[in-house]
């Protein structure tokens, strides 16, 4: 790699130039210790041994800045600083206070639209009930002699009555009245 970088050609990456030799020293497999090697390290070396120094790092204090930045998890200033990259190791630094964070708004998520669900039951419930009440209001009054002028409503006529206003009140097919069922008699 030094050589490369001295006949002034783009040296291999770091991780590409890992041996099986170096591997076994660090007891484990060539492919594990590429990936270990791959990323913000590699990208530090490959600033180091650029071939031309301006592209290399202007100082010690600089490569020893995003060596400890690298170690602390921070984004590293030789690699592009796109916002998937900041984010990323951002979230790599911080995952339990993610993980955390992300749960709370899920659950106020969820408990926000079950909230919302149930606040619309409740009013359909309550349209409902005014439209039972409103239907019964009307219903007396309309077997009301006193109102209507006639005389009083039978059980028989009132019942017809109620049937035929209902559908004013409640035109939903799914809010029928249900008639209890008869029991057998028993002789």
């Amino acid at each position: 790699m030094i050589n490369a970088a001295v006949r002034e050609q783009e040296p291999v990456s770091l991780d590409a130039a890992v041996e099986e030799r170096a591997a076994e020293l660090q007891g484990v497999s060539r492919p594990k210790l590429q990936q270990r090697l791959h990323g913000d390290l590699s990208t530090i070396v490959a600033k180091c041994i650029r071939p031309h120094p301006k592209d290399r790092y202007n100082s010690v204090n600089e490569l020893m800045d995003d060596v400890r930045r690298h170690l602390e998890g921070r984004p590293v200033l030789a690699q592009p600083q796109t916002l998937t990259y900041r984010v990323s190791k951002f979230v790599r630094r911080n995952r339990v206070s993610v993980v955390s964070v992300a749960a709370a708004l899920i659950l106020v998520a969820g408990t926000t639209g079950y909230a919302l669900w149930r606040q619309e039951q409740a009013f359909r419930e309550a349209q409902r009930a005014l439209q039972m009440q409103t239907f019964m209001y009307r219903l007396f009054k309309l077997a009301n002699s006193n109102y209507t002028g006639k005389p009083d409503a039978t059980l028989p006529e009132f019942l017809r009555l109620g049937v035929g206003v209902l559908p004013q009140y409640i035109p939903e097919h799914t809010d029928q009245i249900a008639c209890p069922r008869r029991r057998p008699r028993m002789h």
